[in-house]
């Protein structure tokens, strides 16, 4: 999501994290994608204090839009008049030109320029890499509206006709592959999109469509899904063999609604088979909200005012 790189952090009684960030006056915010432990912590710190990637660098520009892995930070800088990418850890041999938006994982970083071109660059763009063909190393002839990268995977919003492609081990679902789409997001294993009529749909990596429930009605802004650690609320856990179902990842999606609240659903049916209802989140916050990112059990959201909480 496009928002400067400073700001001021405030936590509340409910435990969410409040950033004080400059609004740029854009109309559309891009998700911050790939959202990790060190994705949060960056957001908290405004950048400036991630000694992992550039400490206390005073020459570090104020970025507008960012994509964070475990091991790696890219964004788009704002420096006077251009915008180009810049990268931190991993990918940091970034492509020249004005961009409005990167996405990267830790395998690889594609970028859409302000023509709305795309470039990708890392170790995954080589001959024979599924994820991310070489072809997609120089600028493209075809636009695109967003880009959305995870691992060995990268996945595109066509701007001919609004429907997205995937390369790498990520299938499409047919009824998703043949869907006008305003939105796309990628967390490794899990994909989430948002179609023409403002509803979700998300997948994982073999292709399995999850039961996404409407939020009481209201249509979806943005999406962003993952999988979360599982966590054990029973204290005798540890003593007791544990099934599958309780270790596995759990995959979540949370969305902006219309009326710009933050909602989350876990995926997995109930024990009725049932789909689990959307529950809200940041509830107590006086914001509204346009975009959110949701990783490993983390989420941020972007407020029109430019304020982000997680």
């Amino acid at each position: 999501s496009r928002h400067s790189s400073r700001g001021t952090s405030t936590s509340s009684k409910d435990g969410a994290v409040r950033v004080k960030t400059r609004n740029d006056g854009n109309d559309k915010k891009y998700l911050i994608l790939g959202l990790s432990a060190v994705a949060l912590v960056a957001i908290v710190l405004g950048f400036v204090a991630i000694a992992d990637f550039h400490g206390d660098d005073p020459k570090v520009p104020p970025l507008t839009q960012v994509s964070a892995s475990a091991s790696s930070l890219c964004g788009i800088a704002i420096d006077g008049t251009n915008s180009p990418v810049v990268c931190y850890g991993l990918h940091t041999i970034e492509p020249e030109g004005n961009f409005r938006m990167v996405s990267q994982s830790n395998t690889h970083a594609c970028a859409i320029s302000t023509d709305n071109a795309v470039i990708c660059w890392g170790t995954a763009c080589t001959e024979g890499e599924p994820g991310c063909p070489a072809a997609l190393t120089q600028l493209s002839q075809d636009t695109y509206w967003e880009v959305a990268v995870g691992e060995q995977t990268t996945c595109l919003l066509h701007q001919s006709d609004s429907k997205i492609t995937c390369t790498g081990g990520f299938p499409v679902p047919g009824p998703v592959a043949n869907m006008h789409l305003i939105d796309i997001a990628i967390d490794d294993n899990l994909a989430c999109v948002v179609n023409a009529a403002s509803q979700t749909f998300c997948w994982d990596n073999a292709g399995q469509l999850f039961n996404v429930s409407s939020i009481d009605g209201q249509g979806v802004l943005e999406a962003s899904g993952g999988f979360s650690p599982s966590v054990f609320a029973d204290s005798n856990a540890r003593r007791r063999r544990r099934s599958a179902d309780e270790t596995a990842p759990i995959p979540t999606v949370c969305a902006t609604s219309f009326n710009r609240q933050v909602w989350c659903q876990d995926l997995r049916p109930d024990q009725d088979g049932n789909t689990r209802p959307w529950i809200r989140v940041l509830a107590d916050s006086t914001s509204q909200f346009e975009v959110v990112s949701f990783s490993a059990g983390r989420g941020c959201a972007v407020s029109t005012t430019g304020e982000i909480e997680c």
